[in-house]
C-alpha cells in the first residue's frame, strides 16, 4: 500500500467551533473491538477504503481495496486489471460500493459488479 497526505493551511483562523465543523467522530466514539481479517475470501462485500496506483505514464495501473464481507470480517484485495474500472474508482467515490470478492488462487480480487 502507499501513503499520501494533504493539508489545508491558512493564516486566518476558522470561525466557530472546530469540532462542530469536522465530519470525523472523536476517537473515543469509534468502535474499539478488533475486526477479524480474512486471508482468502469469497462472497459479497463492501468497500471500506481504497486507493488507485498510477504508473510513470500517469495512467492507473492497479487498485487496492480494503473492505468488509457480509459476515463482518475485513479483507484486502486488488481490483481486476481493467483500466475503465480504475478510472471510475479514481473519478467517483467508491467507499460503500458493493461487489463481490474472490480468491483467484494467488490473491483476493474485488469486482464491483
Amino acid at each position: 500500500l502507499t501513503k499520501h497526505s494533504a493539508a489545508v493551511l491558512s493564516t486566518i483562523p476558522p470561525e466557530g467551533d472546530l469540532e462542530a465543523a469536522g465530519s470525523v467522530p472523536p476517537l473515543h466514539d469509534l468502535p474499539t473491538a478488533p475486526v477479524e481479517v480474512a486471508d482468502e475470501v469469497d462472497g459479497r462485500a463492501t468497500v471500506e477504503t481504497y486507493t488507485v496506483l498510477y504508473g510513470r505514464d500517469s495512467q492507473p495501473e492497479r487498485g487496492i481495496v480494503v473492505g468488509r464481507l457480509e459476515d463482518g470480517r475485513r479483507f484486502l484485495a486488488n481490483t481486476p486489471d481493467d483500466r475503465d474500472l480504475l478510472e471510475a474508482f479514481a473519478a467517483e467515490e467508491a467507499i460503500g460500493r458493493a461487489g463481490a470478492v474472490r480468491h483467484d488462487g494467488e490473491r483476493n480480487v474485488f469486482d464491483p459488479s
